[in-house]
């Protein structure tokens, strides 16, 4: 019987946190609220209560596109996710590792990273297309935090290497967990 790890997980810091992760909170609502707005417009368009573009219309406004460049994309893009998976899994990153962040760096200095990161985001994406001679991508849009979610854990790495946190293991087949606390290097 063949087992596989997934993991770890983290889940808790060790030390609690002294202060709320206000700017942190905002970003986790304004994702969640628009991507529940596009799929609830997503379900009235497949029902014909709405125009069947507006949904498209919409993500196409906020999703950065490199060759329309929107001046407002390099930012609203950062709060549009595809599916539900994407959403999770971006606002935990943002949440677990944000809000440590926030704490440390204060809420005005940790908003400016996040439009930053969400700004050059899109920049890295747009080089690496260009690099990589793939031009007719460049047509597609791009939507999700990922460029925020990669900006807090490499500055979290840099500022806070050694927070510990209590972590979720999945192991195998049957899905049995466990709990332990690491160190993140």
């Amino acid at each position: 019987m063949c087992c596989y790890f997934f993991g770890p997980i983290p889940i808790a810091a060790v030390e609690p946190l002294k202060e709320r992760p206000r700017v942190t909170h905002l970003f986790v609502a304004i994702n969640t609220g628009v991507w529940m707005v596009i799929n609830i417009l997503k379900v009235h368009a497949h029902y014909g209560a709405a125009g069947s573009s507006l949904p498209a219309r919409i993500l196409n406004g906020l999703a950065f596109t490199p060759t329309v460049r929107y001046p407002w994309s390099y930012v609203t893009s950062a709060f549009t996710q595809e599916s539900l998976l994407h959403l999770i899994s971006n606002i935990f990153f943002l949440w677990m590792f944000g809000s440590f962040l926030e704490e440390r760096l204060g809420w005005k200095r940790y908003l400016a990273l996040l439009l930053v990161g969400g700004a050059m985001g899109c920049v890295v994406h747009d080089q690496i297309l260009v690099l990589r001679g793939l031009t007719e991508i460049r047509e597609h849009p791009l939507i999700g935090a990922s460029g925020m979610v990669f900006t807090i854990l490499g500055a979290y790495i840099v500022l806070l290497p050694s927070l510990e946190f209590k972590c979720f293991y999945i192991w195998g087949l049957l899905w049995h967990w466990t709990m332990d606390t690491i160190m993140i290097p």
